[in-house]
């Protein structure tokens, strides 16, 4: 009976310390380890279910040579090996990053496939939970939702991103549009919670606001 039970204990530590690490913090900001005035990069993650999707801020280099910077933002599906969970998030077709999580759930490192001006590999700091839409992260997380949902596809490219500046509904959601760049109609409309636990978007439709993400119950 006792080795049964020690066994037993062996086998919920190991199922435990694989649920640990395999589950990243749901969003959250971080905050290039070691930073300086001319190395400093913030990297948001949006994790719903399954999907990742980032925006990094990022400046490398120094006072002789000057600083080079980078704004940019992917998405990719989430995957659990063994004990590490990672997204390989990409950019456009020639970029990609990959993002792992260290099993203290406090830091994740990047690494890097393709060709950046600047280099975003590196280890991140968690420094929070609660971070505000950016322009990056919003119009990566609409263009990964159904085409179906959202009317973006490759017959209106090319087109512009906006984001308002101010919350608007009582501060509850940020509108945002994407714009048809030859003649700058319209394509579509959303609004986006600023709430990101449940996260809910909205198309607006003929000026009425239709749920096409989240769950109006949460």
């Amino acid at each position: 009976m006792k080795k049964f039970l020690i066994a037993l204990a062996a086998v919920l530590f190991l199922f435990s310390g694989l649920a640990f690490a395999a589950t990243p913090v749901k969003n959250a900001a971080y905050s290039l380890k070691n930073s300086n005035q001319f190395n400093c990069g913030n990297l948001c993650v949006l994790k719903q279910d399954n999907i990742v999707v980032f925006s990094l801020s990022l400046m490398r280099g120094n006072e002789t040579k000057g600083v080079k910077e980078i704004n940019i933002a992917g998405s990719g599906i989430l995957e659990k090996i063994e004990k590490t969970s990672m997204a390989k998030c990409f950019v456009d077709e020639e970029q990609e990053i990959t993002i792992k999580w260290h099993a203290d759930r406090k830091h994740v490192s990047i690494f890097h496939k393709g060709i950046f001006s600047v280099d975003p590999d590196g280890v991140y700091e968690l420094n929070g939970s609660d971070f505000d839409w950016n322009e990056n992260l919003a119009r990566v997380f609409i263009e990964s939702l159904s085409p179906a949902l959202t009317s973006l596809n490759s017959y209106n490219r090319p087109y512009r991103f906006e984001l308002g500046d101010e919350p608007v509904k009582n501060g509850k959601f940020y509108p945002a549009k994407f714009i048809y760049e030859k003649n700058g109609s319209v394509i579509s409309e959303f609004l986006l919670s600023t709430e990101k636990s449940p996260l809910k978007v909205y198309r607006v439709v003929d000026g009425k606001p239709e749920l096409i993400y989240g769950n109006t119950k949460k």
